[in-house]
C-alpha cells in the first residue's frame, strides 16, 4: 500500500518538476544567444534573444544583447562598405 501511495505521488508531481517554466525556456534562448555571439554568428544570436523575448518578454538581458549585436552587425556592415569604397 505504501509503494501505491508514493507512486502516485510521483506521477502526481512529476510533470511539475519536469515541465519547464516560459522564464526557464527563455533563460535557455538567452544563453544559447550568448553562445551563438561568442561563436561569431550575430543572425543565431538575435534568432536565440527574440525567441527568449516571446517567451519571456521582460528579459531585459536578452533584449540588450540583441540590441549590441544589431547595433555590432550595421557597424561591421557599415565598415565593410566604407572599405569598397575607399579601395576603389
Amino acid at each position: 500500500m505504501k509503494t501505491l501511495i508514493v507512486l502516485a505521488a510521483l506521477a502526481i508531481t512529476a510533470p511539475a518538476v519536469l515541465a519547464e517554466t516560459a522564464a526557464q525556456k527563455a533563460e535557455q534562448y538567452y544563453l544559447q544567444g550568448l553562445v551563438a555571439e561568442k561563436a561569431g554568428d550575430p543572425a543565431a544570436a538575435i534568432a536565440a534573444y527574440q525567441s527568449a523575448l516571446k517567451l519571456h518578454p521582460g528579459h531585459a538581458n536578452a533584449r540588450f544583447r540583441a540590441g549590441q549585436v544589431k547595433i555590432q552587425a550595421s557597424t561591421i556592415k557599415s565598415s565593410a562598405t566604407e572599405a569598397r569604397i575607399e579601395g576603389s
